[in-house]
């Protein structure tokens, strides 16, 4: 078995307890998954008179899950997305106005849904080199980080958790064909941290964003089940990270000490509001796009953002950095996070 003719797919369904179609799948291209069945085992404690060694183990119960990485695409990374928030938005662009022309493309627009805590089940598709596979069914995204690295592309993992695993012995009807839109890249991407109109000018080396569904999954098994009865969403996490080069006392005395700008410690943080903090784009442009190119990009808007830095770490011949992060709050109103797509996919 050769992992490179493995596969793995996502599909959305349309309500718990109805399972996908492989051919509905959605397939991406990772460097590295664990994906499938995850047991949980029981062994019998020691007891006296038992010997030295356990007397027995057991399987108690089983759900599925799902952690990848590589370099995300920007068709299927909407369906992480869509997974992470709950609602979409999508509407067909047309650059040159000329109706039917070839070159329209679509701006998805992702928010947290008016129910916070509901968002779509998907069924995860896993090939085993081409021979077997593996599906999860009733599957929820718990996780996306998406890591900017000075000249590389964009990296970035994700993970998932689902109720019901099932072993697919033979998967020859399966057609995966993974999506080959042209990933991030750093050099155009951009990075921002203060300011709603002028991009920052600082030398951010490496930028990251976390978005993390914290799920409820072992309080959701019961007696008589082998599995869950469900994944629970209990609680959202957005996080920004910079690593920036310092070059003066200006930014990390407002991070670390006043954010008015004075040199003695205060309680107050640096809090900055509706600005796009991240966006990526691709180096190429999409397809048919002669007339106005259109790079792949993602932006990230967050309402509310406080941030903070952490101590100056140095070492030998190199130069200074601070790590500043920034954790996105509850607003007083109107939308935490928005997280717009630009791509070639039609709908999520």
């Amino acid at each position: 078995m050769n992992s490179l003719t493995s596969s793995i797919g996502l599909a959305k369904q349309t309500a718990k307890g109805t399972p996908a179609a492989h051919g509905d799948a959605t397939w991406f291209l990772v460097t590295d998954q664990t994906a499938g069945a995850q047991p949980r085992i029981q062994q019998l404690p020691a007891e006296m008179g038992g010997g030295m060694l356990p007397r027995g183990t057991i399987k108690t119960g089983i759900s599925g899950l799902v952690a990848s990485r590589g370099i995300p695409r920007p068709d299927s990374m909407g369906l992480l997305l869509l997974g992470l928030c709950g609602d979409v938005t999508t509407v067909a662009e047309d650059p040159d106005t000329t109706p039917a022309s070839g070159d329209e493309y679509y701006s998805h627009t992702f928010k947290i849904g008016a129910d916070p805590a509901d968002v779509d089940y998907f069924t995860l598709f896993r090939g085993v080199s081409t021979d077997f596979g593996e599906t999860v069914s009733d599957v929820k995204v718990a996780s996306l980080v998406l890591d900017m690295q000075a000249v590389n592309y964009v990296t970035g993992e994700w993970s998932a958790a689902g109720i019901e695993p099932t072993l697919v012995p033979d998967i020859s009807s399966w057609s995966p064909a993974p999506d080959t839109s042209a990933p991030f890249v750093s050099c155009v991407g951009t990075v921002l941290l203060e300011g709603s109109e002028t991009p920052t000018t600082l030398p951010v080396r490496a930028a990251t964003l976390t978005v993390a569904n914290a799920q409820q999954i072992d309080g959701n098994f019961v007696i008589g089940r082998y599995t869950p009865l469900d994944i629970d969403v209990i609680q959202r996490v957005v996080t920004l990270t910079y690593v920036i080069q310092v070059t003066s006392e200006t930014l990390y005395g407002k991070l670390m000490y006043d954010p008015a700008g004075g040199s003695t410690w205060v309680p107050d943080i640096l809090n900055t509001n509706s600005i796009t903090h991240l966006t990526f784009k691709s180096a190429e442009d999409m397809a048919g796009m002669t007339v106005t190119p259109i790079p792949y990009e993602l932006s990230v808007t967050a309402a509310e953002v406080t941030w903070f830095a952490e101590p100056i770490s140095m070492r030998g011949a190199d130069s200074v950095f601070v790590r500043v992060s920034g954790q996105v709050v509850q607003p007083g109103s109107g939308d935490p996070i928005t997280l717009a797509l630009k791509n070639q996919t039609t709908s999520y």
